[in-house]
């Protein structure tokens, strides 16, 4: 059967190769077939695609499948992880008058877990629309309930803002219901809020709605009324946007568009962020010819502000023919957008579009062997699975759209970033300062921007994070410059990854929320430290702040010894530090006697380190320096006894009474001391009637001949201030010719003196050399 198996798969991918009509082909052939045929899939925008496979009844009766949820990932390397999903899913769900489709909506959530929705209950009436939560294991998380109906989800182009649930659940109102991973645990997902959105013109019905993110982290929801028109110069057609904030506490709404004209239908294709440039939505308009009876479909680009302000309404032409029918329309990286319409052969063919609406060059499309298609974002490209001749194996083909070079424009996932420092993703651990270049001009606005290092490879630890409008942040020439902290890249050759929230720089000319970078896209490597070893302690005075204080002085002994353990634990988190290294007992506390408000200072020793890997003493205290002084922007503020800490005092080393450095000078003072003393009793026991005590004047000389040459280089700048500068002052010219002579005399006397004390001393060294000599 191996090898049966084996000339299968060969004769499989020659037929391919042989007739290849596509970039690459990924052909993934079952373990063990179960007479799986593709059912739907989701298209992540790093490139992963999630595909859920199915078994039907018949290959006629598409309207029932067995009653199993079979799962697979495909990873942009081209791994495929199968998943076989243990449930409790309603039987009914697998065999609905509905189109399966819409009952069965998956997606990923996050880089952790995958949402699979369906329906619980015994007729639509009553059917509560239910989302049920795995992680890439297949393992079961959580069960939710969005609402009663079949409901729309609309996911954020950030992962961590989550996804919202909306239905519309009669002529005027909309319910929805906001959802996000738990920031303390993303393997949870939390609901931030719901409630309901009624159409603004009592007067009006709601005909269709579109939902998608808007750039303040929020939704927006467009709404499409129609009026009960009962004059000419009455409107029609009304269309409104209704901004949800980032909390989903609160909702704007602007009217963006008024017809007079009474369509027979209008609907929104789609919305979307254009980056700066205020949100893009397809408007289609249909009119009925009455002669004819025939419909016209003409196509509309809505642009319009977070505040309202309609900027563009511009009629596009979609293909030559009014008449045409369009398959879908995908929403490309570079901002413009491929519309794909069938063509001859039951092939599908497509044109570009600039983000104006321009026509913008022919895509030469797919054949009619592909059955599902998708948008490739990371790469340009766009995948498609092929018919399947049998359930054994399936096959995903890629297709680049246009020239590949635009994807190495965009690094970074963002069109709109153009270049960043550093450039080759390798930065010291001395870095200061990132900087980030734009196509156009921008402002601070209030998103983050974060630096996390890379845990175990799937986990993360924040390291810095504060908002575009910081102190640490400056604009200029479309350039954005971001202080590093010195204890940001502490660990030497590991991994972080920089992450920016959208709305963290706004475009100038519109003042709208530019989009950032994802978490795990754009990545930077330490370089390795050559430094040498470190095997010296360090001990570091924190203090504490005006809360921190009161707060250690209610407590007891055996309190404050908890207190300190867990502050230690704190430390060994944020830096991050293993444990051992920290004090296991509590450290000394005295109130800090240079502070006027006598806030407590806490003694911290930190131990050198065990292994080469680990940062040593001194850089540990710098990083936890860094760490308290920027505490608003690092971990240190986000735990309960670490954000009692002082920022204006951070972390000052202090030296020990008995550190191992004065025990190095102990030793050479007292072992040169014994060494002269017994050089003098040597000599006293030669000689006892000599002068030997000049051996200890001696060494004296000597060292005070040392330590003035020590001050004369390292202080002697410092005695200029206690020469007393000579002035002139105007006088008579007899004053100053006799001040000038006295002075010369003066100056006369004073060498004198000096000969006078020279010869003195070279008088008394030459005696006592002659003394000692005898």
């Amino acid at each position: 059967m191996n090898i049966i198996s084996i000339l299968f798969a060969i004769t499989s991918y020659l037929m391919i190769f042989c007739n290849a009509q596509y970039s690459t082909y990924l052909t993934h052939y079952e373990d063990k077939p179960k007479g799986l045929y593709f059912f739907d899939s989701f298209t992540e925008k790093d490139g992963t695609i999630l595909i859920q496979l199915a078994h039907y009844y018949n290959q006629t009766q598409t309207t029932c499948i067995l009653t199993d949820i079979h799962l697979r990932i495909v990873f942009p390397d081209g791994t495929v992880k199968p998943l076989e999903v243990a449930h409790q899913i309603p039987a009914s769900n697998f065999c609905s008058l509905k189109n399966l489709k819409d009952v069965f909506k998956n997606f990923f959530i996050n880089e952790f877990m995958i949402l699979i929705t369906y329906f619980d209950g015994a007729d639509e009436a009553t059917s509560i629309h239910t989302g049920m939560v795995i992680d890439f294991d297949g393992n079961l998380l959580q069960y939710l309930e969005f609402g009663v109906g079949i409901g729309k989800i609309s996911r954020r182009r950030n992962s961590e803002s989550g996804f919202t649930w909306s239905r519309q659940i009669n002529e005027t109102t909309i319910a929805w219901s906001r959802y996000k991973p738990d920031p303390t645990n993303p393997m949870r997902i939390i609901k931030l809020n719901s409630g309901f959105i009624t159409s603004p013109n009592p007067s009006s019905v709601i005909k269709s709605y579109k939902l998608f993110g808007s750039g303040n982290g929020g939704n927006c929801f467009v709404l499409v009324t129609k009026l009960n028109k009962t004059i000419a110069s009455d409107p029609a057609w009304e269309v409104y946007a209704n901004f949800l904030d980032e909390e989903a506490q609160n909702i704007f709404t602007y009217l963006i568009y008024q017809s007079q004209v009474d369509y027979f239908n209008l609907n929104f294709i789609f919305c979307r962020n254009s980056n700066g440039e205020g949100y893009n939505c397809l408007m289609q308009v249909e009119t009925i010819t009455p002669i004819q009876a025939t419909t016209t479909k003409m196509y509309y680009l809505l642009t319009f502000l977070t505040t309202g302000s309609v900027i563009n309404n511009k009629k596009v032409n979609i293909g030559t023919d009014a008449k045409t029918e369009i398959l879908s329309i995908s929403v490309l990286f570079n901002g413009g957008f491929l519309v794909i319409y069938p063509s001859e052969n039951n092939k599908k063919s497509g044109i570009f579009l600039s983000q104006n609406g321009e026509y913008d060059g022919d895509w030469k499309g797919f054949n009619g062997d592909v059955i599902q298609y998708a948008y490739l974002e990371h790469n340009d490209t766009v995948w498609g699975m092929l018919y399947q001749n049998d359930s054994s194996s399936w096959t995903i083909i890629t297709e680049p759209l246009r020239d590949r070079s635009i994807v190495e424009k965009y690094k970074h996932n963002n069109p709109t970033i153009l270049e960043t420092t550093p450039t080759d993703n390798v930065v010291r651990n001395d870095l200061d300062a990132i900087t980030i270049k734009y196509d156009k001009a921008i402002i601070p606005s209030y998103g983050n921007i974060s630096i996390y290092q890379v845990v175990d490879d799937h986990g993360e630890l924040l390291r810095q994070t504060y908002s575009g409008l910081s102190n640490y942040v400056t604009i200029a020439n479309d350039t954005v410059e971001i202080k590093v902290f010195k204890s940001t890249f502490n660990k030497p050759n590991d991994i972080y990854f920089i992450q920016i929230n959208d709305n963290f720089v706004n475009s100038k000319r519109y003042d709208e929320a530019i989009t950032g970078i994802d978490k795990r896209v754009w990545f930077l490597n330490t370089a390795m430290d050559n430094s040498g070893s470190c095997l010296s302690p360090i001990t570091v005075l924190v203090r504490l702040n005006a809360q921190g204080t009161k707060y250690l002085n209610s407590l007891n002994s055996k309190e404050f010894d908890k207190f300190y353990d867990d502050l230690m634990n704190e430390f060994s988190k944020i830096i991050p530090v293993g444990r051992s290294r920290l004090p296991a007992d509590a450290g000394k506390f005295q109130n800090d006697p240079y502070d006027p408000n006598n806030y407590i200072l806490l003694q911290v020793k930190i131990s050198p380190p065990t292994e080469t890997s680990d940062s040593c003493a001194e850089d540990v205290a710098r990083d936890l320096d860094a760490l308290i002084i920027n505490k608003y922007s690092t971990l240190i503020s986000n735990y309960p006894l670490s954000s009692m800490l002082d920022e204006n005092y951070g972390a000052s080393v202090t030296r020990e009474g008995w550190r191992d450095t004065l025990k190095l000078c102990l030793i050479y003072v007292v072992g040169g001391f014994l060494f002269v003393t017994g050089i003098y009793w040597i000599a006293r026991c030669q000689n006892p009637k000599a002068q030997n005590v000049f051996i200890f004047t001696f060494v004296v000389i000597i060292s005070d001949f040392i330590l003035d040459m020590i001050f004369i280089m390292y202080n002697s700048q410092m005695v200029s201030s206690l020469f007393i500068p000579r002035v002139p002052f105007p006088e008579t010219t007899r004053n100053n010719q006799e001040t000038a002579e006295n002075n010369y005399n003066g100056e006369e006397e004073v060498a004198e003196n000096k000969n006078l004390g020279k010869k003195l001393i070279n008088n008394v060294i030459m005696k006592m050399f002659k003394n000692n000599m005898r």
